[in-house]
């Protein structure tokens, strides 16, 4: 028997705002645990890093005491697609990078190193750097998806998921989305091609209004590239995210009308 993946590590700071910040602003992580004056704790895919203040978990008498003194480390895991937008991300926050390592075993391996308000060194490393496999497919997904440059930082749940997952797969699916919504106007909309423009729109925005077969098809072709951890969500808010992928998919055919009749004969 061995484990089998790292399921929490813990980091200390005296300022659990300034952790706040840093940790949910900066690297997006969510806060799913909050005790004030003690530790936050954040989702970092399927593990947890939390953030203590070491003079009181020293004094605990629940479970067995703990603390460091000095900086610690963490390495946490990016596509290597993502690298130079976080060299970006941090500039635009006013932190510096501390060192940058390309480790000889693979090129695609990528070390970006800051330090939190309280002194930690965070690592940012692609999963080339351990060749771990064990989230390969969640890896792969993320590293095809194309990357749409939108500030999230004030959004809610909801609206960050549409614009770091929704709208990137969407733009990758593009050309299926299309063809899906070409082959159903051509089966089911006889004089399709002969119609004006105008008409042309009114169709498609209805069946993709009114079609559930369509929809669910057009569901699929975003839904098989979530990761496990976007899957999860999207499972806790399916009609919502539904919602807003049809309106997704509406707007990118209406913008493309040329090239969806194009498609239909």
């Amino acid at each position: 028997m061995r484990p089998i993946h790292v399921l929490e590590t813990s980091l200390y700071a005296s300022d659990l705002e300034a952790a706040r910040h840093f940790y949910s602003t900066v690297l997006n992580l969510p806060v799913v645990f909050d005790e004030p004056e003690r530790h936050l704790s954040f989702q970092c895919g399927r593990g947890i890093v939390h953030v203590f203040i070491a003079e009181v978990t020293r004094e605990t008498e629940s479970l067995p005491a703990h603390g460091a003194n000095g900086p610690g480390h963490v390495a946490l895991a990016i596509p290597f697609r993502q690298v130079e937008a976080w060299r970006e991300r941090f500039a635009a926050h006013d932190i510096p990078i501390e060192d940058t390592a390309t480790w000889p075993h693979h090129e695609r391996a990528v070390s970006l190193y800051v330090r939190d308000p309280a002194g930690n060194s965070i690592e940012l490393a692609t999963s080339e750097l351990w060749g771990l496999d064990a989230d390969a497919r969640d890896d792969a997904m993320l590293r095809i998806r194309p990357y749409v440059p939108v500030d999230t930082e004030e959004q809610r749940p909801m609206e960050q998921f549409q614009s770091r997952t929704l709208r990137p797969i969407c733009k990758l699916q593009n050309p299926l989305i299309l063809t899906t919504v070409a082959r159903y106007l051509q089966k089911y909309n006889t004089g399709f091609a002969q119609m004006d423009p105008a008409d042309q729109e009114a169709k498609a925005r209805n069946l993709l209004k009114e079609d559930r077969r369509l929809k669910r098809s057009l569901v699929g072709l975003v839904a098989g590239h979530f990761t496990e951890d976007e899957y999860a969500f999207y499972l806790d808010h399916q009609r919502e995210v539904r919602r807003r992928l049809v309106a997704l998919f509406t707007q990118r055919v209406l913008d493309q009308m040329e090239a969806v009749a194009g498609q239909v004969v």
